[in-house]
């Protein structure tokens, strides 16, 4: 399950920061330098991960592997309060009867942790019985599929966690444990709890989450101190009437389940703060829902819920209700009295208008209603003074009010997938507001009140009919993300250059004629504008010393300039598909993988020198570099020194010269592909490493591939390289 790998990947990581720690201290001080001692005489200091000691000086804290001898019991003091024993990078190791012979001497230990320890059942607990211990906690533990029935003698523990393992069930003799608070049995397999479990007492928490149980003890309600439930995950099919009876219950999550129905007796609950029912398969609420008064959150969301209780408004302390993707068309008027409620989440349901009772709730400070059927918002939606975040996403809305420009506290405003086609003037007013989504809209400009929005950080205005973006965007100190792809831009502003924070510019799928000379200005490592009308690349871009990636392919570009030498950490350059009739050099770039000229009308190949890849490093060297189809007609001397290159293109183009020999000196080269040229004469390769010999007949003309003469093969009959040999 997906909640047991969470379960296990937070405790290895705690556990190897915790083993970091202590190796990197190397403070082992007082009573700790005799553990410290002993182990590293028997080579085992590593087995160590800390030790912490009082202002006594007195060890209270012991945290060792799994790779433990038994001999070190002998320098452990009894004042350890905290032994932990367990170590994820090491082979599980058993917990010997011995072990806990030892664990017995240690009066003061309250704290026991176990962790990738095998226990047998036939081990005896009991010797441990008199000691104070209050926690026993067992994780990631591998073979045994119940808890030993002695452990179940430790009569004072409060605390018993064994989780992120292969529990099947709990011995009856769980009832012994009277003093027993907190059960936690999370990320097991558990297929039933017994009743015996009713029988304890004090139990005040009792987690099972990520389990496979199907039912819970009808006599549950037996637990008449339990705060806490937590049985999410599970494979629950209904919850007992009696849950009624645990009058002090404070925390009920059943989220996850395939539970149909809540009985009236849930009602009972008024001490209840926290229900979680979440993806099960409810219909209705009871109307005894309204009775829990103490109630703070509600999440029902997907289930298959049609109408909400009309008196839920007696849940007068709620803070939160989320009733997301359900089958509810209306909510009672009655809603309006949740003065408390600060997040509504009401998506994803039946709705065919905005509710008129929503805008009552004065602390509401999260309003999701998106995907839903309305067309309008009304513009009394002004009153929620205190909205931070509203979601209208996917709802069908024309429009939007100038009202929303009352919402000053609002930091995400979500209207995406809509039929807006303009934006009020009075979004300039949220002066709060950090991310704006827009896109797959109809709209057509973006307001120059725009400008105002000086926190905003996420701008998405992707796939709508934006003609020009205006000069006030550069106002935008803050931004750091722009998406504004699939629109019809046609100029890019010069303020543009002030976006100083912005990391990627992604405004492909346009009608963009130039890039402006600011962009120089800019501290992004992207650069995506494909599929636009832009005609030259301006000089300034060799000034974006942090420029990783530029995307440009698809447009009409014919001039390159020199100084993109200049941008050092550039990884791939993709300017296909233009008119680009000569490429500058490029010279001793340490980080490139990918240079794509493919479709243009170069006539003479670059002259790339010393290229490599340092950041993939010695195993994963990986540099393309692609002038197919083009109108090259000679292969120079000085091809040679590309430097590190494995995939070389030079298909589809007018070449009719000599391979020259010193292609032999691209230690790295695997890949060349000639193909569809016009005669390539020369001596046969032997460079061990080319493995790809493509071959397609020629415009006119011998067939010649790379490795062979005009009277040698090279390939066999699936047209694979062999080892070539001049004859």
């Amino acid at each position: 399950m997906f909640i047991k790998n969470i379960f296990i990947f937070l405790i290895l990581s705690l556990l190897t920061l915790a083993k970091i720690y202590g190796a990197v201290a190397g403070k082992h001080t007082d009573e700790c330098n005799l553990i410290y001692g002993y182990l590293e005489s028997q080579g085992k200091a590593e087995n160590i991960y800390d030790c912490i000691i009082n202002n006594k000086g007195k060890v209270t804290e012991l945290y060792l592997s799994n790779e433990m001898d038994i001999d070190v019991f002998s320098v452990i003091p009894n004042t350890v309060e905290i032994l932990s024993i367990g170590d994820e990078n090491s082979e599980n190791s058993d917990l010997t009867q011995e072990i806990i012979d030892e664990l017995s001497k240690l009066t003061n230990l309250n704290s026991l942790y176990l962790t990738s320890i095998e226990i047998d059942e036939k081990l005896d607990f009991s010797k441990l019985k008199n000691l104070e211990i209050l926690e026993f906690i067992v994780c990631y533990f591998p073979n045994y599929n119940s808890i030993p029935k002695s452990v179940c003698n430790l009569e004072k523990l409060k605390l018993l966690k064994v989780y992120v393992g292969f529990l099947y069930t709990l011995p009856d003799e769980i009832e012994k444990l009277k003093n027993l608070e907190e059960l936690d049995v999370n990320s097991n397999y558990i297929s039933d709890l017994p009743k015996a479990v009713a029988n304890l007492g004090n139990l005040r928490i009792l987690k099972a989450e990520s389990n496979e149980m199907k039912s819970l003890p009808k006599n549950i309600g037996n637990l008449s101190k339990l705060e806490e439930i937590y049985l999410n995950d599970n494979y629950l099919w209904e919850i007992p009437k009696s849950i009624g009876d645990l009058k002090n219950l404070k925390v009920l999550n059943i989220g996850t389940n395939y539970i149909d129905l809540l009985h009236d007796e849930i009602g009972n609950l008024k001490n209840l703060e926290e229900l979680n029912f979440e993806s099960n398969k409810i219909e209705r609420l009871p109307a005894s829902i309204s009775n829990l008064v103490n109630l703070k959150i509600l999440n029902g969301r997907c289930n298959n819920i049609v109408n909400i209780p009309k008196n839920i408004g007696n849940l007068s302390k709620l803070e939160e209700l989320v009733l997301c993707i359900n089958d509810i068309t209306e909510i009672p008027k009655s809603i309006s009295n949740l003065k408390n409620l600060e997040v509504l989440d009401l998506s994803s349901n039946n709705f065919e208008k905005f509710p008129d009772e929503i805008v009552s709730l004065k602390k509401l400070k999260v309003c999701k209603f998106f995907e839903n059927y309305i067309t309008s918002v009304p513009s009394s939606i002004g009153n929620l003074k205190n909205l931070q975040e509203l979601a209208l996403q996917s709802t069908g809305i024309v429009d939007i009010p100038k009202s929303i420009g009352n919402l000053t506290k609002l930091i995400i405003l979500n209207i995406s997938r809509n039929n807006l086609t303009s934006l009020p003037d009075e979004i300039g007013n949220l002066k709060n507001l950090k991310t704006l989504s827009l896109f797959e809209n109809e709209i057509t400009s973006l307001p120059e009140s725009l400008a105002n929005l000086k926190k905003l950080e996420d701008l998405d205005f992707r796939n709508n009919k934006i003609t020009n973006l205006p000069e006030s965007i550069g106002n935008l100190i803050n931004l750091k993300i722009l998406y504004g792809e699939n629109n019809k831009i046609v100029k890019i502003p010069e303020s543009f250059g002030n976006l100083s924070k912005i990391k990627y510019l992604d405004l492909y799928d346009n009608q963009i004629v130039e890039l402006p000379k600011s962009i120089g200005k800019l501290n992004i490592s992207s650069i995506d504008c494909h599929n636009n009308r832009i005609e030259r690349i301006p000089d300034e871009i060799g000034d974006m010393e942090n420029l990783t990636h530029i995307n440009l392919y698809n447009n009409s570009i014919t001039y390159v300039p020199p100084s993109i030498n200049n941008i050092e950490k550039i990884e791939s350059i993709d300017l296909r598909n233009n008119n680009i009739t000569e490429f500058p050099s490029l010279k001793n770039l340490k980080n490139i993988y990918n240079i794509n000229l493919s479709h243009n009308q170069i006539v003479d190949i670059p002259k790339f020198k010393n290229l490599t890849n340092s950041f993939f490093g010695t195993l994963m060297e990986y540099i393309t570099i692609n002038l197919s189809y083009n109108k090259i007609t000679k292969i120079p001397s000085y091809v040679s020194n590309f430097g590190d290159i494995k995939a070389l293109h030079l298909d589809h183009n007018l070449i009719d010269d000599y391979l020259p020999e010193s292609l032999n000196n691209l230690t790295k080269l695997e890949d060349i592909y000639l193909g569809y040229n016009i005669n390539i004469k020369g001596k046969t390769l032997n460079n061990q490493r080319l493995s790809t010999c493509e071959y397609y007949p020629p415009l006119e003309g011998n067939s010649y591939s790379l490795c062979e003469s005009a009277n040698v093969k090279c390939k066999d009959k699936y047209e694979s390289l062999q080892q070539c040999k001049e004859e």
